[in-house]
């Protein structure tokens, strides 16, 4: 009884385990966006398991405060950072290449 609760369950978690691939993506668009309840739940529980999802998620907590921040002291100092039009276009060159490749 005990073995086949053990297989339902593997086959329940094989089934609903997201990769790290898919658990990255959730960690970085739940910046931008909020995420579903089941896309929270599985992220969850990847992270529970995940060492390196787990980090992944730290490092992105503390570049994101970072970058606040960052812009918190700009906004009362006046900063303007802006591109050289050399970079932009480099930027944009390079961009358009990877788009390519992908299509």
């Amino acid at each position: 009884m005990m073995k086949k609760m053990k297989y339902k369950m593997m086959a329940f978690m094989s089934k609903h385990m997201l990769s790290c691939e898919e658990a990255a993506f959730l960690i970085s668009r739940s910046y931008e966006d909020k995420l579903s309840f089941k896309q929270r739940f599985n992220l969850k529980v990847h992270l529970l398991s995940c060492y390196l999802c787990r980090r992944y998620e730290k490092q992105l907590a503390e570049l994101n405060i970072a970058v606040m921040e960052y812009k918190h002291d700009c906004d009362h100092v006046g900063c303007q950072h802006t591109m050289p039009h050399e970079a932009k276009v480099k930027v944009t060159q390079i961009v358009n290449k990877e788009l390519k490749a992908d299509s």
